[in-house]
């Protein structure tokens, strides 16, 4: 029997890493509806020593970190998608004669992982205020837009 299939490997590799990325989103959402809904309150949970000037937060605000950390990752992740497949799209087509008959591993591997330790390292940015989704976004829109206008 003939067997076909309608993707590349790495190709396969990139969308199941997208579609597990949908757990990911759940699971933040999970950690920050409790704070959304109001079941747990948190404004009455800092105190600031006002002697030292060091500020004392309780452990409630945990979830709700890591939950915010997560859904940034999420957000950012996917805004490198499409790079990630137009990338290894390009790679297939430099590689068209042996692309369907060597698997290449290591070219969706790289991609994802420079992806998410990109991803990562602008959540990091985005949780300590230095950066917006939005001024991610459009520095990205910018860059690409902005060459086709000024070539």
């Amino acid at each position: 029997m003939c067997q076909t299939r309608c993707f590349h490997f790495n190709l396969t590799i990139v969308f199941v890493s997208l579609l597990g990325q949908w757990f990911e989103c759940f699971l933040a959402r999970l950690l920050i509806i409790p704070y959304q809904e109001g079941w747990i309150a948190i404004k009455d949970t800092v105190v600031e020593d006002a002697t030292t000037g060091h500020v004392q937060v309780s452990l409630l605000f945990i979830p709700l970190l890591v939950g915010g950390f997560i859904r940034s990752h999420y957000i950012l992740s996917l805004s490198f998608f499409i790079p990630c497949v137009v990338i290894e799209r390009i790679i297939a087509s430099i590689f068209i004669r042996t692309y369907e008959k060597h698997p290449r591993v290591y070219v969706s591997t790289s991609l994802l992982l420079i992806s998410h330790l990109f991803s990562i390292f602008l959540s990091y940015q985005t949780m300590q205020w230095m950066y917006s989704y939005f001024q991610i976004i459009s520095s990205i829109d910018y860059y690409d837009y902005g060459r086709e206008y000024n070539a």
